[in-house]
């Protein structure tokens, strides 16, 4: 399907292993993913799977979200892990990038002599202004969580216009206050979808959806389908 993956995060209530949730991504039709490790401990059980590992080649476009969790990537053991463990698994699969939190990154010479392309998502506690300045300083790609850069500050649109060449994968989920993160079909929020038609990056569902909710996913589907590329 045209420029849409999913994130296996959005698989995040159902309680299905990796190999499982790589199988329903497949028969829904997706050629595009991200396979998300929320922890350390996630990453390594996937990484020490040469069979796992092997699944991922089945899809055209696989990118990696690192641990998230826990984690303050630095000069410490869990960093020098994590990339280890993503060294791995880059051995077995051609990947897009590895996708890491901006809020999570403390010292930014440990990505300096990274063998594979990453991009920095963006934050959900840091300032724009702070993010903004580390775009500037760094030069990194980025991904868009249109969800993030709207619930703590309203900086969509500086985003957009200060950094669009820059995005390179746009993370849709929506948020409701009592519910958290949902899919962007429930929140309703379709004017976050309009405010990014114009970026060239393939949109990501992320949205968290209800175990066996296989319906609800191909609703989000063509709701994204309807309001980015037409």
């Amino acid at each position: 399907m045209r420029d849409i993956a999913i994130s296996t995060a959005a698989f995040c209530l159902w309680d299905i292993g990796p190999e499982r949730k790589l199988n329903i991504c497949k028969d829904l039709g997706f050629n595009h993913i991200v396979i998300a490790f929320s922890t350390l401990k996630m990453l390594h059980q996937f990484a020490s799977s040469p069979k796992l590992c092997e699944k991922l080649t089945q899809f055209n476009n696989v990118m990696i979200h690192a641990p998230w969790c826990g984690i303050n990537y630095k000069n410490n053991k869990a960093t020098k892990d994590v990339f280890a463990h993503l060294e791995t698994i880059v051995q077995t699969v051609k990947i897009d990038a590895v996708i890491f939190h901006f809020d999570c990154i403390k010292d930014w010479s440990q990505f300096r002599h990274c063998s594979f392309p990453y991009y920095i998502k963006n934050p959900n506690h840091a300032s724009w202004q702070t993010f903004d300045e580390a775009l500037h300083q760094h030069g990194f790609d980025s991904v868009l969580d249109i969800n993030r850069s709207i619930r703590f500050e309203n900086y969509i649109d500086k985003y957009l216009d200060h950094h669009e060449k820059n995005i390179k994968a746009i993370h849709v989920s929506g948020f409701i206050d009592e519910l958290g993160r949902t899919p962007i079909i429930e929140s309703g929020q379709m004017e976050l979808l309009n405010k990014v038609k114009q970026v060239n990056a393939p949109i990501i569902i992320e949205g968290l959806f209800s175990p066996g909710d296989f319906q609800g996913i191909r609703e989000e589907i063509k709701v994204i389908q309807e309001n980015v590329y037409r």
